[in-house]
């Protein structure tokens, strides 16, 4: 079967968990073409399915810093174009509070009315059924048509990074980070600087990819350990985001 390259993504430059998933134990290695990586080039199996309109990204950033929304919409551009889907134009599911590019944003005004089709052409549902139905964990797969799962045996690794940057409440709205003062989430923009930030002092709420609870959802999940790598795989995260065709 003919390989897909999934084009190298320039790795970008590089507080409060709610739920941990993950360990510090170091990443013993990744097998090529099945696994992802912020910094290197993978191999898909086949070309995704040309209906495809929604993927989770199969290479993470490795940081909280995308480039903001504009470059976290070229992210998922090119991973479609890469496995052969082309036309369509691309953003990432992410709230922002003060975006350089699009201002204060919520995910669930960037993505469209769908329905929406996955890379093996399967369904998940329009704006109203993934918000509150959620996506079936079985549908949410990579542009490389692979489900990302926790690892429980690699739990620092970029095969089973299952929490995806969102920045969203499960609503799809902008969230925030908890006050320590007062316990409600009124502090700053859960959204590692609105997707420009590497720092540890920041956080970012992200899903869960292969998530299986009411409080353990798609999109909405935990908080990040800060947005620089280390951080970040400390709860089985690596910088995925979700991506939506528009049209």
């Amino acid at each position: 079967m003919a390989l897909v390259r999934v084009s190298n993504i320039a790795t970008l430059p590089l507080i409060i968990a709610l739920s941990g998933c993950g360990s510090t134990e170091p990443d013993p290695g990744q097998d090529a073409g099945t696994s992802a990586d912020g910094g290197q080039a993978q191999e898909c199996s086949a070309a995704a399915d040309p209906k495809m309109s929604f993927f989770v990204t199969e290479q993470g950033a490795l940081s909280g810093n995308l480039g903001g929304l504009a470059g976290a919409d070229a992210r998922c551009a090119q991973a479609a174009e890469a496995v052969g889907v082309s036309g369509k134009t691309w953003v990432a599911y992410l709230s922002a509070e003060n975006d350089a590019t699009f201002g204060r944003v919520d995910a669930v005004d960037r993505i469209g009315d769908g329905p929406w089709f996955n890379a093996q052409g399967v369904e998940i549902g329009n704006k109203t059924q993934i918000h509150s139905q959620a996506i079936a964990a079985a549908n949410i797969v990579s542009e490389c048509q692979r489900p990302v799962i926790y690892e429980v045996s690699n739990p620092t690794g970029d095969r089973g990074a299952h929490d995806i940057f969102t920045g969203s409440t499960a609503e799809g709205t902008l969230e925030r980070l908890v006050d320590p003062n007062t316990g409600l989430r009124s502090g700053p923009a859960a959204t590692c600087g609105d997707w420009t930030s590497a720092s540890p002092n920041d956080a970012a709420m992200v899903g869960h990819s292969d998530h299986e609870t009411v409080d353990d959802t798609w999109n909405f999940a935990h908080y990040t350990v800060g947005c620089h790598e280390a951080g970040l795989r400390t709860t089985a995260a690596n910088g995925r985001i979700y991506c939506f065709a528009t049209n």
